[in-house]
């Protein structure tokens, strides 16, 4: 089965486009494309994808089918028929085996998978955990998203609303809107990292980090750098 890369780049070269002239159409950088043509980044974001898949004038998901299996665990990619899982609508099962199953009274048990710097991006490890399984859990009632997860905030550039110890509840299945506080994981010439922060969307090609401690300046990314963005649904103040 060709790859992401392998299948951008036909399309590409089928339309008659150069990198750049695809960058413009999509609102990226010619250099991104190049990378994502060479396999040195991985596919993009939902959005992002959507977008190259318009430009080029390709099916829906012709794209997006390739970038949601490139996101599957290698050694579920090695045993499953993953084509036809994805036409069947249930990739997203893969992951339910490892799942804690709802409480009572549908009080859900929510992974707390690891620290959030609410400082400067920091390293961020999910330890490879499959969606749904950790070490530890919170008990959250009335929580519908199945892959919500539970991150420990990690410094003091969002205080006085969220201090250190909090432990925000990020729902993945949420709408993101400028002014939402989210975990935002960023993908930087090469460099993954995460943070916890108050993100605005001043423009179409940019995302603006803000933290709510003035000691800490405001940062501005590009669209296509911004791997991960979840809004933080609640907060549990650690007493």
């Amino acid at each position: 089965m060709r790859t992401f890369a392998q299948v951008l780049r036909l399309h590409r070269e089928k339309a008659g486009l150069k990198q750049s002239d695809l960058a413009v159409k999509v609102g990226v950088t010619g250099p991104y494309i190049s990378l994502l043509e060479s396999g040195k980044r991985p596919p993009p974001a939902d959005d992002v994808t959507r977008r190259i898949e318009k430009a080029l004038d390709v099916p829906p998901k012709t794209l997006l089918r390739l970038a949601h299996i490139a996101r599957t665990p290698e050694d579920i990619r090695r045993v499953t028929d993953l084509d036809r899982l994805y036409a069947e609508g249930r990739l997203a099962e893969q992951a339910e085996a490892g799942r804690p199953p709802l409480q009572a009274n549908g009080v859900r048990r929510i992974p707390l998978i690891n620290k959030v710097s609410a400082g400067y991006p920091a390293v961020f490890t999910d330890l490879d955990y499959p969606v749904g399984v950790a070490d530890d859990y919170v008990v959250v009632p009335d929580l519908a998203d199945p892959n919500a997860f539970a991150i420990v905030v990690c410094g003091d550039s969002m205080s006085p609303r969220f201090e250190e110890g909090d432990i925000l509840i990020i729902t993945p299945a949420s709408p993101v809107k400028s002014g939402d506080f989210c975990f935002v994981r960023i993908d930087s010439h090469g460099e993954v990292t995460s943070t916890f922060k108050q993100v605005f969307f001043d423009d179409e090609r940019t995302v603006r980090l803000a933290s709510l401690n003035t000691r800490y300046q405001a940062r501005t990314y590009p669209r296509e750098e911004i791997t991960g963005l979840f809004r933080a649904a609640r907060r549990l103040e650690v007493l």
